[in-house]
């Protein structure tokens, strides 16, 4: 009996200190106005605007799944800019499986000599698998972040997802982000 109460109290131990750990990451996503926006601005020194822009558009063609050629462009002004949507690949677990996702974003990376800058925003999600999209849940990062930010959730938002998955899928978007920006970093230093 006292095995299974150590066992029990490490597991229930566990959990907690895994959720706080998301509650924290969570935390420190960045928002502005309410709405999930990951921008920075990198110095890559010797590197001219046309070589960053090489690079961040070889970048973005090979990184996402998929694009919307349709929207690539070209500022006219004297900075480079793609401006693009983007699909990517994660995984997350909504509740206690593991499911593959699409994350969907607009990506927008400026250039200029000797540094870019970068904005991740319009962040959307779904599943791969089409059963699943039948589902009711919300697919927008910016909606499940207003629904972690509410003290209490209504009856409708409870029947539909619970503050445990909303932990789980921000987390899991938010790390993915965090991975692609990482991709961007390390490909526009080479």
């Amino acid at each position: 009996m006292l095995k299974f109460l150590l066992l029990f109290f490490m597991g229930f131990l566990t959990i907690n200190i895994a959720l706080a750990q998301k509650d924290e990451a969570i935390k420190q996503m960045p928002v502005l106005n309410g709405d999930l926006i990951y921008t920075d601005s990198i110095a890559v020194q010797g590197h001219t605007m046309a070589q960053l822009d090489t690079a961040a558009k070889k970048w973005f063609y090979s990184y996402f799944k998929y694009t919307d050629t349709n929207v690539a462009r070209t500022a006219k002004d004297k900075k480079s800019i793609i401006f693009n949507r983007g699909v990517f690949e994660f995984k997350c677990t909504p509740m206690f499986v593991t499911f593959p996702y699409y994350g969907i974003v607009t990506m927008q990376v400026q250039c200029k000599n000797n540094y870019y800058t970068y904005k991740i925003y319009q962040i959307w999600f779904r599943p791969e698998n089409g059963v699943l999209n039948s589902l009711a849940y919300k697919s927008s990062a910016d909606y499940l972040l207003k629904l972690y930010n509410k003290k209490h959730l209504s009856f409708s938002e409870l029947m539909s997802i619970d503050k445990a998955e909303v932990k789980n899928y921000l987390f899991s978007i938010d790390e993915s982000i965090r991975l692609c920006i990482l991709s961007l970093n390390k490909a526009m230093v080479n």
